[in-house]
């Protein structure tokens, strides 16, 4: 009889024997963020180290869909033909995240800025209708005979 043998035992021995890219791993994580709300604006900060604001896209979609796109390029062509890579350990390609806005932001302020290898985004809220209390509304149309 077989041993039981789990899911995640097979997915750990088939990763020791196909490594990522045979050692050289050059895939980048997700897009890392903080998004945290204060009373007027939410503000997310996305790590984009090494990226150029010009390899940084974000956009909005008519479904107030926010998409960030940021692209660090690889170098390693250089050195020119003499040169030889004996590692390449930084990563390099496209990271992308979305994020769902909420229908109170003020899509139409949203700004962006890169520094320091962070990306920052500011989305203000619109202003808020005033809060009342409950109460009832009167509903109109004809009465009917018994």
């Amino acid at each position: 009889m077989l041993a039981p043998f789990s899911l995640n035992q097979m997915m750990r021995e088939m990763d020791s024997m196909f490594p990522s890219g045979f050692g050289v791993d050059t895939t980048l994580p997700k897009l890392a963020v903080d998004i945290e709300e204060r009373p007027d604006r939410y503000v997310i900060h996305a790590d984009v180290p090494g990226m150029q604001s010009k390899y940084v896209k974000v956009h909005l979609s008519p479904e107030n869909v926010l998409s960030i796109e940021a692209e660090r390029t690889s170098h390693h062509e250089d050195g020119g033909p003499d040169s030889a890579w004996h590692k390449i350990e930084r990563s390099y390609g496209t990271l992308h995240r979305s994020f769902q806005v909420p229908d109170h932001v003020d899509v139409n302020s949203i700004t962006a800025e890169v520094k320091y290898g962070v990306l920052s985004l500011d989305l203000p809220k619109l202003e808020a209708a005033p809060k009342h209390e409950l109460r009832q509304i009167p509903v109109n149309g004809a009465t009917e005979s018994p």
